[in-house]
């Protein structure tokens, strides 16, 4: 699948700490056998490295040092939107929809995949709605917590929840929080469980994992003597981190282990508030604020330490934090951790086991088990090992980019099965009535031509029925179909001249011009774009060739594929029948064709074609003009003659 991952922050160079984990995201998604594309907003720090995706960047503002959104930016403490931020988020929000619709467009996109439900998944879901490219909206914090804050918000991330086809969250507690902003019946009504997935941000093993090298260097920049143990924490010095809570826990700990130094590493609002508590408590003497760290040196400091902590809270904003990738890398490093009892935490710590859970706000049972690790050297080994064995099964970003991967299928299988969707299309009876309509206009056209030495190919073929029936009158006949669950069908027609394959027709994987005869019945409206389907039909035709174009009209009064009155009129949301054209834009579409129209033939001499239900429409012709009739026909029937010379 061609797989656009939208985010507002990413890793600018080989070292940047803002948000190295979505480098992960797309390295597992590439990784599971995917094409990638990175969309984030401009920032002048994005320097050219090697990457096995591509990264497009989009500007929003001039001059460009004025771009100020995103990459941790946005936020003062992770609680409130900067004053600059409320200006250019319009900015941001506009053009950023702009850049993500010309990808999807240029890029044939299948998927986006929009981190950060606000602002990435409303822009994903905008895109969607004005081009059916599927969304998958991930949730990893502040997103949900500022949807909360004002009914602007909230009304954007309700239309992107409603129109992501699936949400995922490294928290459950996040997918809980997205749907309080729905009443419990609308919740019901839009059956929002179902939609929900968790899947947790991961670590790449090889680059965190046990090691010794550069800690004697840390050692020295830290002050930190040979007999002294390590405590550390790693993340933003914002409030829902909760380190005031360790700094809180300190003196009990040194109280039982006086040989105690606690590193909190990062940057952020909160940085003077931690070194004034850490005074006011006595204890500033045993912390090291050694401020950002690159974070290809974070792996040393996870070595370095004997325990990792991390005391997340849901600060008194309402904003949480729940399952921070720095956990896994320092389970991944073989370090016991201990962090909060959140949902999301609970997916990868397993109490007792790998590390320890303990209650928000809760200095005593932090200290208490952080003593507990400090006091047995083979407790620590023991559980650090447990932590890295739990990554290596089912924490890595391959593993991760898999989960992702399997979920994106799933979700456009679900819009490709259209036999599934429109059941109809696999009832025999119905569909050999239609192949004998289609033969009999093909035979009329090609004027007794012996169809035994023609090739024939049938265009979104379902479950081979009507192609079937065709393969007793021609030489050789191939049905394809994107439809993974009709072609299974299909295939059980045996016949030595016929044969089936799942491709898109979009991009068909035979040589120029080697059909006679192409049928293409109902199936322009299925495709992501009609001029692609017809370009790749007037290709594999022969100089001479035909093809039978069965098309829908777009102002016929019944929908059919769901039988709603006008429904084709505003089908774009529809996952099937979404393209619908109408008469002049049909004729537009099929421009490069000799076309021999046989609609009103059909309606004029319906037995003759084996259109026998339409004779009750065929005074129409009689009694109306044909300028006039002809537009409003529900359905045409057209022969395309392929004459390059």
């Amino acid at each position: 699948m061609r797989i656009c991952i939208l985010t507002h922050t990413f890793p600018r160079f080989s070292e940047d700490t803002a948000a190295p984990f979505m480098d992960g995201v797309a390295g597992g998604i590439k990784n599971a056998g995917n094409e990638v594309y990175v969309l984030a907003p401009f920032s002048k720090l994005f320097k050219n490295i090697k990457r096995d995706y591509k990264v497009i960047t989009y500007k929003y503002v001039f001059p460009d040092f004025l771009h100020k959104l995103g990459y941790s930016e946005t936020l003062s403490d992770d609680k409130k939107l900067k004053i600059l931020s409320l200006f250019l988020s319009p900015l941001m929000l506009l053009f950023g929809t702009i850049a993500l619709y010309r990808l999807v467009k240029k890029e044939r996109i299948d998927l986006i995949n929009a981190h950060w439900i606000l602002p990435n998944g409303f822009m994903a879901c905008v895109v969607s709605v004005l081009t059916g490219v599927l969304v998958v909206s991930t949730l990893p914090g502040s997103d949900v917590y500022l949807a909360n804050k004002n009914i602007l918000f909230k009304m954007m991330a309700r239309f992107a929840t409603r129109y992501s086809r699936a949400v995922t969250s490294n928290s459950p507690q996040l997918l809980d929080d997205l749907a309080s902003i729905y009443s419990r019946d609308e919740a019901v009504a839009l059956n929002l469980k179902k939609k929900f997935f968790p899947i947790i941000y991961g670590v790449d093993p090889h680059k965190f994992k046990p090691m010794r090298q550069n800690l004697e260097k840390i050692r020295r920049e830290l002050k930190v003597r040979k007999n002294q143990r390590v405590v550390l924490g790693v993340g933003r010095l914002v409030a829902k981190k909760g380190f005031r809570y360790l700094i809180e826990a300190a003196p009990l700990i040194l109280k039982k282990h006086p040989n105690t130094v606690f590193v909190v590493t990062g940057e952020g609002e909160q940085k003077n508030i931690l070194e004034e508590l850490s005074v006011k408590l006595k204890v500033a003497r045993n912390f090291r604020f050694p401020g950002r760290i690159n974070y290809k040196d974070l792996v040393n400091y996870y070595n370095f330490a004997d325990v990792f902590t991390l005391p997340s809270i849901r600060d008194e904003e309402g904003n949480l934090d729940d399952q921070s990738v720095s956990v896994v890398e320092a389970m991944a490093c073989g370090k016991p951790v201990i962090t909060t009892n959140f949902p999301g935490y609970s997916l990868v710590v397993s109490q007792n086991k790998n590390g320890y859970l303990v209650d928000e706000k809760n200095p005593g049972q932090i200290s208490a088990v952080v003593n507990k690790l400090l006091k047995s050297r083979r407790l620590m080994i023991e559980m650090g090992k447990k932590g890295r064995e739990t990554v290596l099964k089912k924490l890595s970003w391959n593993f991760i980019g898999k989960q992702y991967s399997s979920l994106f299928n799933k979700i456009a299988g679900k819009i490709k099965f259209y036999s599934l969707g429109v059941p109809k299309i696999l009832d025999k009876e119905g569909r050999i009535k239609i192949a004998n309509q289609i033969k009999s206009v093909l035979l009329i056209d090609l004027k007794k031509k012996n169809t035994k030495n023609l090739n024939l190919l049938d265009c979104g073929c379902s479950s081979g029925i009507i192609a079937n029936f065709l393969a007793k009158d021609f030489k050789r006949v191939v049905g394809i179909d994107i439809d993974r669950y009709a072609i299974k069908k299909a295939k059980l027609h045996q016949r030595s001249n016929l044969s089936f394959q799942v491709m898109d027709a979009e991009k068909m994987d035979f040589k120029d011009g080697i059909f006679d005869v192409v049928v293409c019945n109902q199936v322009y409206n299925f495709v992501n774009d009609p001029k692609k389907l017809i370009a790749e039909i007037n290709r594999v035709l022969k100089n001479g060739g035909i093809c039978f174009f069965g098309a829908r009209n777009k102002l016929a009064l019944i929908e059919p594929q769901y039988n709603k009155l006008f429904l084709s009129w505003f089908s774009r949301k529809l996952p099937f029948g979404k393209n619908y054209l109408n008469y002049f834009q049909l004729k537009k579409l099929v421009s490069k064709f000799i076309l021999r129209d046989y609609t009103l033939r059909i309606l004029a001499e319906p037995s003759k074609y084996g259109f026998k239900a339409l004779e009750k429409y065929s005074f129409l012709v009689k009694l109306l003009p044909e300028e006039l009739v002809i537009p409003f026909i529900p359905n045409y029937i057209w022969i395309l003659e392929k004459n390059e010379i």
